[in-house]
C-alpha cells in the first residue's frame, strides 16, 4: 500500500477525492436526519428571483374600476401574505390613496413546483395621507399560494392602513416584457416600482418538510453507499495491482542477480 502511495501520486490523489466525497455524503445524510429542522434554500432563493422578476416588468396605473379580486384563487387554495418594501414614482400615484392590483407571472415559475401553477399574484398598499415627506417607499402586502410565497420570523416591513375620508382607489397591472398584449395600458398611464431585493436572510422562516427531508435522505443515503463501494473497489484493486507489480519486479531483479 505505501509503494502504491509512493508510484503512483494521480491514483492517490483520485482516492483521497473519492474518500473526500464520500465523507461529504454521509455528513449530509447524518444533517438530514438529525436536525430539527432544514432550511428550504429553494424557497429563499425563490422570492428574491421573484421581487427580482417584478422588477423587470411592464407597469400600469390606472383608475379601479371594480376589477374582479376577490376570486382570483379557489377557495381550496390556501393563501399568504407577504409584506414587502416597495418603492414608487410618487408623483403619478398622488391622486390614490389605496392601489389595488395584480403581479403577472408570465415567463416565471417556481424552481421546484408542488402542484398547479399560477399565473398572478394580488398587491395591495395604502398611499400615506401626508406627500410632502414622502420618500416615495411604501409597504406593500403580496397575496398569493403559500407555495408561491415565503414565510419570515418578521415581516419585512409595517403596512400602515390609511382612513381616508374619501377613497380613491387605483389599479395596478403589470406584463412581461416578452407578453405582446396591444391593449395594456390603454386608459392608464405607465409607471415604474422597484421591490427592495436586498433581504436578511436569517430572517427566513423556511423549512423542508418531512417528506422532503426523508427523499432527500434516500438519495443521500444510496449516493453515499454507492461511492464508498466504488472506493473499496478501487482501494482493493490498486493493492493487489500493486502487490503483484512488487512480486513480479522482485522475481525479475532475483533473476538478473543469477546471472
Amino acid at each position: 500500500m505505501v509503494h502504491m502511495i509512493k508510484n503512483k501520486p494521480p491514483l492517490t490523489v483520485f482516492l483521497l477525492c473519492l474518500i473526500c466525497i464520500v465523507t461529504t455524503l454521509f455528513y449530509f445524510v447524518y444533517y438530514i436526519r438529525t436536525a430539527e429542522l432544514v432550511p428550504d434554500s429553494d424557497k429563499n432563493y425563490e422570492w428574491s428571483d421573484l421581487l427580482d422578476h417584478f422588477n423587470k416588468e411592464d407597469s400600469c396605473l390606472s383608475d379601479y374600476a371594480g376589477q374582479e379580486l376577490n376570486n382570483l384563487f379557489d377557495d381550496s387554495i390556501l393563501l399568504t401574505t407577504v409584506h414587502t418594501a416597495l418603492n414608487i414614482d410618487a408623483s403619478k400615484f398622488v391622486k390614490y390613496n389605496k392601489i389595488y392590483g395584480i403581479l403577472s407571472l408570465t415567463d416565471w415559475v417556481p424552481r421546484c413546483p408542488k402542484g398547479r401553477l399560477f399565473n398572478k399574484l394580488k398587491i395591495r398598499f395604502d398611499m400615506p395621507l401626508d406627500l410632502k415627506n414622502f420618500t416615495g417607499e411604501v409597504c406593500a402586502q403580496i397575496i398569493g399560494p403559500q407555495d408561491y410565497l415565503p414565510l419570515f420570523l418578521k415581516q419585512g416591513c409595517i403596512v400602515k392602513h390609511i382612513e381616508a375620508t374619501k377613497e380613491k382607489v387605483g389599479y395596478l397591472s403589470t406584463k412581461a416584457k416578452s407578453e405582446i398584449d396591444n391593449m395594456f395600458c390603454n386608459g392608464g398611464m405607465p409607471v415604474t416600482m422597484q421591490f427592495k431585493t436586498v433581504i436578511d436572510k436569517s430572517n427566513f422562516a423556511n423549512y423542508l418538510s418531512s417528506v422532503e427531508r426523508n427523499v432527500i435522505y434516500i438519495h443521500l443515503l444510496w449516493a453515499g453507499c454507492l461511492m464508498l463501494f466504488l472506493t473499496i473497489c478501487i482501494i482493493v484493486y490498486a493493492f493487489l495491482y500493486t502487490e503483484k507489480q512488487t512480486e513480479v519486479y522482485g522475481e525479475k531483479c532475483t533473476h538478473f542477480l543469477r546471472k
